[in-house]
């Protein structure tokens, strides 16, 4: 698989939990800045790398160790939107 795909695959599910998690808690009654932002933060980021994969735009070459890094972080944050999400 090519590493700019992965990478901007991996950020969007990044943006897409904190969004998530950002809904969840405005949808419990408890509105503040920081669950906004994180709504905002987290659609900037599936937008832009929605952008960035629809129009084929590359950034620089990336190390691969950023890749890693950002797949892991991607899947931390899906497994802890799991555990929020269990009843």
């Amino acid at each position: 698989m090519d590493k700019v795909v992965l990478y901007q695959v991996s950020m969007s599910i990044v943006g897409a939990s904190l969004a998530l998690n950002g809904l969840q808690t405005l949808r419990g009654g408890s509105v503040s800045i920081s669950a906004g932002l994180l709504v905002v933060g987290g659609a900037g980021l599936v937008v832009s790398t929605g952008y960035q994969l629809a129009t084929g735009s590359r950034p620089d070459p990336l190390p691969t160790w950023t890749v890693w890094g950002m797949v892991l972080a991607a899947a931390l944050s899906m497994a802890g939107m799991v555990l929020v999400f269990l009843p």
